[in-house]
């Protein structure tokens, strides 16, 4: 039995004009409503909650930015909402810059 659907969105989801075509919603809604759909994207968040929304998703979690943060459900960002998050030290990215740079 499937519990969860975890799916890219551009590409995927989303068709060659950005947006969520009607098949897909018709999809969505047949869908047992205790299966989780999880959009998943190198998108910040407030990028996929109209897609969340046209789904009929909004209570769902969310994955951002290729995985560095995930949320329990879309609509509004706030710390409760965070079950994930991985960020890059600024040590590192100040060093990455400075590298980059001697590179032009």
């Amino acid at each position: 039995m499937v519990k969860l659907i975890c799916t890219d969105v551009d590409g995927t989801l989303l068709n060659k004009q950005r947006e969520v075509d009607d098949f897909t919603v018709k999809v969505f809604a047949q869908l047992d409503k205790s299966i989780q759909i999880i959009p998943a994207s190198s998108r910040m968040p407030k990028a996929l909650w109209h897609i969340q929304k046209t789904l009929n998703i909004e209570h769902m979690p969310l994955i951002c930015y290729n995985g560095a943060l995930v949320l329990s459900s879309g609509k509004v960002f706030t710390a409760e909402k965070v079950i994930a998050s991985i960020t890059i030290p600024a040590k590192t990215v100040f060093g990455l810059i400075a590298l980059a740079s001697l590179h032009n």
